[in-house]
């Protein structure tokens, strides 16, 4: 099994919609594509697929 946790620090160039935007395109057009994907702009959104998943979460922290 593998996991990939990512936490990103957003900024007024990187907001989170256009980091999300670009990761669903990537999803969309990679070879390992994911079926399912009908992203519905939430910042809280999960998709599981035979062997695959996808959790976009908004933890909404700052350090």
């Amino acid at each position: 099994m593998l996991f990939y946790y990512t936490k990103v620090q957003v900024n007024d160039l990187l907001t989170p919609h256009l980091l999300i935007e670009q990761v669903i395109y990537w999803l969309q057009h990679t070879k390992n594509k994911m079926k399912d994907l009908n992203y519905d702009d939430s910042l809280n959104y999960i998709l599981k697929e035979e062997h695959k998943s996808l959790e976009i979460k908004d933890f909404n922290t700052k350090t």
